[in-house]
């Protein structure tokens, strides 16, 4: 069964309020005609809300022009849970529109709007895509209740694209800075315009693309380290330029945004690079900085350039994921999966994300679900906890959820996570709270707490039967580190101990799993996250695998979380995996190891590590639909040839950046 079943979002996100759901259909229920909206919102304080979208028009010479029509907007004053709709540019047989992007300059309302001459946006052909687009305004006064044009000069040269914006303005150092692409030669380029009086905007120089990159919708930010960082969707071209190509690769591959920055206030750029934190599937993501100094970025697990039939999800499920300055990426977490309301086009599609902050750390996001509906949430990054990674004496602002695992490497330090525990390791011994519990000895240290506040200790990855309940955490805390120590502390998503696990032809014998069939633990749907799965066991009984038919499992693992899906089986003396865009086994490491360990990230890249080292294996988990679940197993082949294998534990934690 895919999955959802019905409309779910992740943490910290509020239960959507649909904006605006209304589009042309046909009689069996599909659209009539593709229409992306690509919406964007105003927030002039926490109660007054303005909400704009593109919706298309059908054309008597061409039934789908592309990304144009009217724009539409809505507008509310209680906070996003009412709203009252109207047209802020009509489409006529003139023009068409773009894109619509708002600015607020304390409390007036600009729209900026991506106009299209529709005898300009014709070829020999007949067929139209939206370029090339000239920037237009208008201006509200009264906060979006009446509008009136703007005008405005661009300088930018002409081009077969015009002027492109579809990343949030913001001012710097006293200019307003607002982040365009335009065609330049046979490529593309990403930089900003600035202004100081809103009426002029004059374009600094883009940014050099990385080799076989093209760039577009580019998002502009305060970058943490001073200065601004600019992020873009990007194009990869490198495995060709050709359509084959293109979808060949983004059916296979991982893609990734490209970033630059700029000391000088966007006048110049430093050349563009991928950052492997940032995934973009080549459609528009958002990406901005809080009043914190935090980042935030939104975007989709999968979507490309796809021939013909798109691959299942396309576009689907959008993810978050936070960096708090001077800390590490936390994971990507699930923002928003609505169900399909139609069966063809945008199917199921949670696009297309813009947000504006409306008190430090929490946001108004909106976004476009199916093609058809415009949905509000509120985000909270107050209380998204993003992972601690500390070495050495020091301290992290966020204390863990009640479901969490921290592992502390060293012989003599104390670690607290304010109002719930203290764990001292030194020469004297270990010892909880204040209270002694084990003898010296050890150099790495485990705490796993479920979401009841059961809490176990491990020392050397052994299990030392130690149990204590932990008391209710308080919604702001920290973690402190002192002595001679690293530590990590994450999200504790599924695994010890083994009760809960739903087993079927398998048992659990002296704290081992004695795996014969299948054992599965669903995991919560809140905590749907980029994910890190270790076990420790052992193949007692080897079978030969099927790379075709799957048959000879001998230790299988598979994790879903909902958008992507891990599938590998350790093998007498190898390991194999399931790659993206595959349905066969591949082998991927030659070796054997007691602990094994894969950590998926935000774009799906998969590292393996065998008993703690490192083994230099990569490849790209599954896409996939799969209800979010842990499970092992083993398969005999059609001869008869059994598999069987023994597991001393298994934990699923939350992947840091």
């Amino acid at each position: 069964m895919k999955w959802p079943e019905a409309d779910v979002v992740g943490p910290c996100v509020s239960e959507p309020v649909t904006v605006f759901a209304t589009a042309d259909r046909r009689a069996d229920g599909e659209l009539a005609h593709e229409g992306n909206r690509v919406p964007d919102i105003a927030v002039l304080d926490q109660d007054t809300l303005v909400v704009g979208w593109r919706s298309g028009v059908a054309d008597p010479m061409d039934a789908t022009p592309a990304d144009q029509g009217s724009i539409g907007f809505a507008r509310s004053a209680d906070g996003g849970r009412t709203w009252t709709t109207g047209t802020l540019a009509a489409a006529t047989d003139t023009h068409r529109y773009h894109y619509v992007i708002f600015l607020n300059d304390s409390g007036v309302l600009y729209a900026l709007l991506g106009r299209i001459t529709i005898s300009d946006d014709r070829d020999s052909a007949g067929n139209v895509d939206g370029f090339p687009v000239r920037m237009v305004a208008k201006r509200s006064a009264d906060a979006g209740v009446t509008w009136e044009d703007f005008p405005l000069t661009v300088e930018v040269p002409d081009n077969g694209r015009g002027v492109v914006v579809a990343g949030k303005p913001i001012r710097h150092e006293g200019v307003w800075l607002l982040p365009f692409w335009r065609q330049t030669g046979s490529g593309t380029r990403a930089g900003v315009l600035r202004s100081t009086d809103l009426r002029t905007w004059r374009s600094g120089r883009p940014a050099e693309p990385p080799r076989g990159i093209g760039v577009e919708e580019p998002q502009v930010a305060p970058a943490q380290e001073g200065g601004l960082v600019m992020v873009a969707r990007a194009l990869d071209l490198r495995g060709g330029s050709s359509p084959e190509a293109r979808d060949a690769r983004y059916r296979a591959h991982a893609a990734h945004a490209a970033v630059s920055r700029s000391a000088d206030g966007g006048l110049t750029w430093e050349p563009m690079s991928l950052d492997p934190q940032l995934p973009n599937y080549y459609v528009k993501g958002f990406f901005t900085t809080d009043a914190e100094g935090r980042y935030l970025t939104i975007y989709n697990t999968l979507a490309g350039p796809f021939r013909g039939e798109r691959p299942e999800q396309y576009r689907e499920v959008l993810h978050y994921k936070v960096k708090p300055q001077g800390r590490p990426w936390g994971p990507g977490r699930l923002f928003a999966d609505g169900t399909r309301l139609t069966r063809g086009a945008a199917r199921g599609w949670d696009v297309y994300a813009s947000a504006q902050e409306y008190a430090p750390g929490r946001f108004f996001v909106v976004w476009e679900h199916n093609q058809i509906a415009i949905r509000v949430a509120r985000l909270d990054l107050t209380r998204a906890f993003t992972g601690v990674r500390l070495s050495g004496p020091g301290s992290a602002p966020q204390a863990p959820p009640a479901g969490f695992v921290a592992t502390v490497e060293g012989d003599d330090f104390e670690f607290t996570i304010a109002g719930r525990m203290t764990l001292a390791v030194g020469a004297g011994g270990v010892s909880l709270d204040g209270r002694a519990v084990l003898e010296p000895g050890g150099t790495r240290w485990r705490v796993v707490a479920d979401r009841r506040g059961e809490a176990g200790l491990w020392r050397d990855l052994t299990d030392t039967g130690l149990r204590w309940r932990l008391p209710p955490g308080p919604d702001l805390g920290e973690v402190t580190l002192t002595g001679r120590a690293t530590v990590e502390v994450t999200d504790n998503l599924a695994g010890l101990p083994w009760a809960g696990w739903t087993l079927s032809g398998s048992r659990v014998t002296d704290g081992r799993l004695d795996l014969r069939g299948s054992a599965t633990v669903p995991l919560e749907i809140a905590e749907s996250c980029d994910f890190t799965v270790e076990f420790s066991g052992r193949v007692v009984d080897d079978s030969a695998l099927d790379p075709v038919t799957g048959l000879g499992v001998s230790l299988g693992t598979k994790v879903a979380n909902g958008a992507r899906r891990l599938m590998m089986t350790v093998q007498k003396g190898e390991v194999w995996a399931m790659p993206k865009g595959s349905s066969r086994w591949e082998r991927v490491h030659r070796g054997r190891a007691g602990l094994w360990r894969v950590s998926v990230d935000s774009a799906g890249v998969a590292r393996l590590f065998a008993d703690g080292a490192d083994t230099g294996a990569r490849w790209v988990v599954q896409d996939s639909r799969e209800r979010p679940q842990a499970t092992h197993w083993v398969s005999a082949t059609a001869g008869g040839n059994t598999a069987a294998a023994l597991l001393d534990w298994t934990l699923v934690t939350a992947t840091l950046g």
